[in-house]
């Protein structure tokens, strides 16, 4: 394990990656007849993750302190209803925050609902945010939390935030100051969210209720909404260019069997030409038939003559952030490790390791396609309910692309064993 040491106290200035190197990954375009834009390729989505693509979305990244500020601002221009499920809300002075924007908007009449996930996630950092709520009559629930053999316990993870059931927020961020308020290089969370509105919303809204109905079974308010799949209009919108505001939701429930986010990822992989860029707070590839089957798709990519996998990850950047002790980030930057570099092994795939906490979860194939969510890629998908929105939107793919160069900037290379 030597080789872990080395990456967690080596002075890394001098092993950022070469300009030419991320100029290489991103000089890659897609061709136009490209599978993603296969109908038939589509349809096998629909089937294996239960979802369904739309058309007529607009959808805007949202990196960092920009979810957060957003968040706000929409709370506090609501109108009727403001649903919300994290898997955690810290009770700083960014949660106390939300919380008494959450209060207002109660207050003036807009119906609101904040579900979160339950065990010691709450009991450690939630303070007195969800009392304050319940006591100013919000509907805050909390979701079961259960324990299961193996791979440990059953808990809500999908961050959802839905405005007047027309603009929704998904991603990766929770909710704190801890989590929203990196602006620039500093020792706050580093992640992302996606802005979106148009037909998509609509399946975010039903994972929304299903989860509702998981904490609260006897809540009849609740509808979940008609939505159809319309195959027949696919190839219609699959040919037009640029492409554009194409999404679909994909959510996945383990303890119901349902690993359908993992179903997506490895269906992107399968039929990904040349490049995947994917941000992971850690990365295990093993241990179940889910993990190692993505893993493998991906591993077939990086394969491929002149294609190139890279992933962002953690390791020196929880040395080197002031919020946690450095001997705790030293040694979670080492248990981390070792199953990245347990993954990595005999593969041609990159590593490069983030200098401050990346919390981030969005994969990026082939420069085109774009999936922002709450996923990771480790053995909590087999047990964390988790979401994801994917995106052909050319724009859109652009934001990304200019989030990723920069991400990799800052990064360091992680050397092979």
């Amino acid at each position: 394990m030597a080789w872990i040491e080395q990456a967690l106290d080596a002075n890394h200035s001098s092993t950022h990656p070469a300009t030419t190197q991320i100029d290489s990954f991103f000089a890659y375009e897609p061709p136009p007849n490209h599978p993603y834009l296969d109908p038939k390729f589509q349809e096998e989505l629909d089937l294996q993750t239960q979802s369904r693509l739309t058309a007529g979305n607009q959808i805007q990244l949202l990196p960092n302190a920009q979810s957060g500020d957003l968040k706000l601002e929409l709370i506090r221009t609501a109108r009727k209803s403001i649903w919300i499920s994290t898997f955690q809300i810290v009770c700083d002075e960014g949660g106390k925050q939300f919380t008494h924007a959450l209060i207002a908007a109660a207050k003036r009449g807009v119906q609101v609902r904040f579900l979160l996930t339950g065990g010691p996630w709450t009991w450690a950092f939630s303070g007195n945010c969800p009392n304050l709520m319940r006591e100013r009559q919000i509907q805050a629930a909390t979701m079961p939390y259960s324990y299961i053999t193996n791979h440990g316990v059953v808990q809500l993870h999908d961050k959802i935030f839905i405005i007047d059931s027309k603009l929704a927020i998904v991603g990766g961020q929770n909710i704190g100051s801890w989590f929203s308020k990196k602006k620039v290089q500093d020792d706050n969370f580093r992640d992302t969210d996606a802005l979106v509105s148009g037909p998509v919303t609509e399946d975010i809204l039903k994972r929304f209720v299903t989860l509702w109905h998981l904490a609260k079974p006897n809540d009849h308010e609740l509808e979940l909404p008609d939505t159809r799949t319309t195959p027949e209009k696919y190839p219609a919108w699959l040919k037009t260019k640029p492409t554009k505001g194409l999404c679909r939701f994909v959510s996945q429930t383990p303890p119901k069997q349902d690993y359908s986010v993992f179903e997506a990822y490895k269906l992107y992989a399968l039929n990904t030409k040349q490049r995947i860029i994917f941000h992971s707070l850690t990365l295990n590839a093993f241990g179940s038939p889910e993990q190692e089957t993505l893993w493998e798709a991906f591993v077939q990519v990086s394969q491929k003559p002149n294609a190139q996998v890279f992933l962002l990850t953690n390791g020196p950047g929880f040395i080197s952030n002031e919020t946690i002790p450095k001997l705790v980030g030293k040694a979670v930057g080492y248990y981390f490790l070792k199953d990245v570099y347990a993954s990595l092994h005999r593969t041609p795939v990159q590593a490069f390791g983030y200098p401050a906490w990346l919390h981030s979860k969005v994969y990026f194939f082939d420069n085109f396609a774009v999936a922002v969510g709450s996923f990771n890629f480790d053995e909590t998908g087999l047990v964390w309910t988790e979401s994801s929105l994917i995106c052909l939107d050319t724009q859109f793919a652009k934001q990304v692309e200019t989030m990723f160069r920069e991400d990799l900037k800052d990064s360091y290379v992680l050397a092979r064993p």
